[in-house]
Parts: C-alpha cells; structure tokens; sequence
C-alpha cells in the first residue's frame, strides 16, 4: 500500500449495517458509500501494519470494521451532554485514560476534552481494547498495536491548548 498512515475525520455517522444491526438505531445523516470505503481501507492499513489514527466517527468506523459496535444515539440511550457543538473549542467533561496506554499519551496531560457526537463505540470488538472514558462511562479511547481512537476533536481544542497535537504526533511517531 503507498500510504504511510491513515487518519479518519469526525463527519457524519456511522450506518447501522456497518456493525450488523439494522438502520434505526438512531442514526443521523449516514453516508454508506462512505463508511464502506473507510471500512476497506481501514481494514487494508491495518493488515499493512500501517498506523491509523480515527477521531470521533473515525473511531467509531475503527470498532464496527474490526467487529465492534456502536450506541447509535446516546440521548435515547441515557448518556447526556456529549453533543456540544456549541462549544467545539471547550475541553466540557473530564477524561480518564489507562496509564501508560496510547490514549494516555494522545491527551499529552490534558485532563478534559470536548464532545461533539451523539453516537458512540459500545463495544470495541476483539482487536481493540478501550483505554479511556469519560465521568459517565461513554468509552473515549480505543486500541491496538498500531492503532488508536479517540472519540474528541484535539483539532478543535488546539488554539487553546498545544497538547492536543499529541495525538497527531501519536500518529506520524508510529508510520
């Protein structure tokens, strides 16, 4: 494969038929084109051994290629607060990461992060292992050898707090 890395965006949600259930869930806006293209070349980088970094639906799509699967709408599901879009640019609830794991590092020290989404990984499935979460239990972080995801926007928080690069030098530090 001629990629080094691959880093999938945040946008919009992942269709219900990617993690075996069907539509319904109470998914927004999906893009099934789209999720099967990333599915694919997920899926491809990882059995390259190349380095993949999925924020928000891009960890999402990260659990439902390898087997995991998704809350497809938190508020239905009792979990609250975790679409402020109104402020993208706010670390809005706290954190934990698994000390010494790749979500540890991604948050280069930082203690809280934004949260724009309304979906959310339920279960990582058999590859990935999840590594942080935050006060309410929602899984923030998961991964593998080579392979991380994390639910927030460090892009987003950047302008505020440099140590929100971590994850991105997470990824260019492992291709």
């Amino acid at each position: 494969m001629a990629c080094d890395l691959l880093m999938l965006t945040g946008g919009n949600d992942v269709d219900p038929f990617a993690y075996g259930l069907p539509r319904g869930q109470g998914e927004k806006d999906v893009d099934v084109d789209r999720d099967t293209i990333e599915i694919e070349v997920t899926r491809a980088m990882h059995a390259s051994g190349k380095a993949v970094l999925g924020i928000c639906r891009g960890m999402q799509l990260m659990a439902a290629a390898f087997g995991g699967d998704l809350i497809g709408d938190l508020p239905a599901a009792g979990y609250q607060g975790h679409l402020q879009e109104e402020k993208e640019t706010e670390e809005v609830h706290g954190i934990v990461a698994d000390p010494g794991s790749a979500a540890s590092h991604a948050l280069g020290g930082a203690s809280g992060v934004n949260s724009l989404h309304h979906q959310a990984v339920g279960s990582p499935g058999p590859l990935f292992k999840a590594t942080a979460w935050s006060p309410d239990g929602v899984m923030e972080a998961l991964e593998a050898p080579g392979m991380l995801g994390i639910q927030w926007h460090p892009e987003r928080l950047l302008a505020r707090d440099d140590r929100h690069l971590a994850p991105f030098a997470w990824l260019l530090s492992n291709r």
